[in-house]
């Protein structure tokens, strides 16, 4: 989902692989779920080990990560209320493939369905504790200045941080929140 601020935050996710690929993807700021809220458009990707696939080209980092987590194949339908983007809706599958019209339907019904339902409970849906979007929004601006440099650089450095420590940007921004992580020039 995309918070006012048009920060991503997983809502859900059906299974522990899945939540880890969710991750990866608002960690690395990169993947189809992340192109299908911004764009407005479904992004389906049969094989994501297809190095020759111009979608992959996009994010080689999200695809090898996914790749190596055990998903082969993604399909993010976005989540849409009018003209107004919410977020995306990510299916992954363990296997290569693409969807046939009827799974392409149904993915598209599905996706409008959940966007309605969104819409109709609010702030009544139940998040994950650590679903809180400004945590990230508020290390970025302490790594501005630890770092000094613009803010949008300070989120980027935390997000290659992060993945280069094997870790989320959530983790990272309380980490540094919390005053147990201080960033300097030789973590960029």
């Amino acid at each position: 989902m995309l918070t006012d601020g048009g920060q991503s935050v997983t809502a859900l996710a059906s299974a522990p692989q899945a939540h880890a690929v969710e991750d990866l993807q608002h960690t690395l700021g990169e993947g189809p779920g992340v192109d299908a809220s911004r764009s407005g458009a479904a992004v389906l990707v049969p094989d994501l080990s297809d190095g020759d696939d111009p979608a992959l080209k996009r994010w080689p980092t999200f695809a090898r990560g996914a790749v190596d987590s055990g998903v082969l194949a993604a399909f993010a339908f976005p989540l849409l209320l009018g003209t107004a983007r919410i977020g995306a809706m990510s299916l992954y599958r363990n296997s290569p493939g693409g969807l046939t019209p009827d799974q392409l339907t149904q993915g598209l019904v599905t996706a409008d369905s959940v966007a309605l339902t969104l819409a109709e409970k609010g702030d009544g849906l139940p998040m994950p504790d650590q679903a809180d979007p400004m945590r990230v929004h508020q290390a970025a601006g302490m790594a501005m200045v630890q770092l000094g440099v613009p803010v949008d650089q300070a989120l980027l450095r935390m997000r290659a941080i992060a993945f280069a420590e094997g870790t989320t940007v959530d983790e990272l921004a309380d980490a540094i929140l919390l005053r147990q992580r201080r960033l300097s020039q030789e973590d960029a």
